[in-house]
């Protein structure tokens, strides 16, 4: 049992004997308990191995290395094959040590956390091999393109986090399914906290998610603004959201992609298709709200002025509008303007940016030939 001091930084403290009820370092065939809340630091090249069970209980954290990598820190968390790793609600093993690791087999008796990347020191890489057990959330999080992810075991799982966090900048990861089960019996969601990048999820066999799961999509991939999912396998989900927004059933695939999916997509790559069987039905057009800097359309604008109109939709809208479908629709004196550009900046939102070149009123809006439609075929002309 550790009995030690809490310490977040480079102490060392799983490595003193003194800091174990027995007086010793745990070795060979013995059982450890991590208590609630303490917080024990690997960070020794010389960490005996063992090869019985590891248990963390609520809110308690084992944290591998620190600055100098010392691979040997990970036997901290037991032996791949032999040990099983019981997590409590709340618990974190944390990694500040690179490598490519083997965890383990997991028992999860509350949402847990894996952190493969603290601060400013390059991650590792994990690969699940063994079952992770026990229906809570289970969060993965790496802070750069070399925390890689792989689950080759089925789990059980409630939930499975993708997270990204900072630190090193730069793009994040990948986390790989390479099995029937691999990403657990229920909900998929990825949680970009490093700005908009969050670790890619690449799909490698069917099944790899759940039929009836439902998977929560936000950021733009590794590189924060490209491909969420790849898709190497054909898998079926129940529901798909994105950015927040439901999206219908139907089959997505890649731009392009072979499978000749219903919606060809940007935030997939890969040449399988995902099959999404359940989703909202909605029979009406999208409705928008127009913004500008000034907060009100009637402001006078002077002859040289640019703004930035912004278009802020209720749901997502495809639409191929470009400068031309952009008007000052004003009928009387109008001012003469152009149409400088026209961007989509998020699933719902569009911003035109116009300059005006000669006097009269000015007031934005569509030309007759634009149209914006949403994800269930419903047109805003």
């Amino acid at each position: 049992v550790y009995t030690g001091p809490d310490s977040t930084g480079g102490q060392n403290t799983w490595n003193t004997g003194t800091n174990w009820n027995t007086g010793l370092v745990p070795g060979g065939s013995v059982e450890v308990l991590v208590p609630a809340g303490k917080y024990a630091v690997s960070w020794e090249d010389a960490t005996p191995a063992f090869d019985g069970n590891l248990t963390i209980e609520a809110g308690g954290t084992i944290q591998i290395g620190w600055t100098t990598n010392r691979p040997a820190s990970w036997n901290a968390i037991g032996t791949p094959g032999a040990t099983t790793v019981t997590i409590g609600n709340g618990a974190t093993v944390k990694s500040r040590t690179s490598g490519d690791i083997t965890f383990p087999a997991v028992v999860l008796l509350g949402d847990a956390t894996v952190s493969q990347g603290e601060s400013t020191q390059t991650p590792a890489n994990i690969t699940y091999a063994y079952p992770i057990t026990g229906a809570h959330a289970f969060t993965v999080q790496s802070n750069a393109s070399t925390g890689n992810t792989t689950f080759s075991a089925a789990n059980t799982f409630s939930e499975l986090v993708v997270r990204s966090i900072g630190g090193r900048g730069g793009n994040n990861g990948t986390v790989t399914g390479t099995v029937s089960g691999a990403f657990g019996a229920g909900t998929v969601t990825l949680d970009p906290q490093n700005g908009s990048r969050v670790q890619l999820l690449e799909f490698d066999a069917p099944g790899v998610m759940a039929a009836t799961g439902t998977l929560n999509i936000a950021g733009g991939g590794p590189g924060g603004s490209g491909a969420s999912i790849r898709m190497d396998a054909d898998n079926t989900i129940q529901f798909l959201t994105k950015d927040g927004f439901p999206y219908p059933a139907g089959t997505y695939g890649r731009i392009g992609s072979p499978g000749a999916p219903a919606n060809e997509v940007s935030w997939i790559e890969g040449n399988a298709v995902l099959t999404v069987t359940a989703g909202p039905v909605d029979n009406d057009a999208p409705a928008v709200v127009i913004t500008d800097p000034f907060s009100d359309l009637s402001t006078d604008l002077h002859v040289g002025d640019t703004v930035t109109f912004t278009l802020t939709f209720d749901e997502v809208v495809e639409t191929s509008v470009t400068t031309a479908g952009f008007v000052n629709a004003e009928t009387v004196g109008p001012a003469t303007a152009t149409i400088d550009s026209v961007t989509q900046t998020d699933a719902n939102v569009i911003e035109v940016v116009a300059t005006v070149t000669g006097t009269g009123p000015f007031t934005l809006g569509a030309a007759a030939s634009a149209s914006f439609d949403d994800l269930f075929g419903n047109t805003l002309s």
